[in-house]
């Protein structure tokens, strides 16, 4: 079951003000990048991440969009993985265009 003792830093402070949206969004954003991860034990990755606080809420996340959009849990969580995983497509051609570009730019040195 979920533990709230253990919940993201980001739920854990009312004493902050609140992000807003546009924020938010450049939160996610930055994560997908940031987080790229290149492990070898998959199963021991997979059953770790499950475990985590991050996952109930994304379990949590599922079950309340089925819910409030009339959809099968399945639908649910395929069109919010299909959604992420999009964005996160988006965000790793956006990195390697600029990188193409701040090649292009750098002089060759012969």
């Amino acid at each position: 079951m979920f533990n709230t003792t253990q919940q993201p830093p980001l739920f854990q402070s009312t004493k902050k003000s609140s992000p807003t949206f546009e924020q938010l969004i450049k939160i996610i954003n930055t994560a997908f990048i940031s987080t790229q991860l290149c492990e070898q034990n998959l199963s021991e990755d997979l059953q770790k991440h499950i475990k985590t606080p991050e996952f109930q809420y994304f379990v949590k996340m599922v079950k309340q969009f089925a819910e409030q959009e009339n959809l099968s849990y399945q639908e649910a969580a395929e069109s919010i993985v299909d959604t992420f995983r999009k964005v996160d497509k988006i965000w790793k051609e956006f990195v390697y265009q600029e990188g193409i570009k701040k090649l292009k730019q750098t002089p060759e040195s012969n």
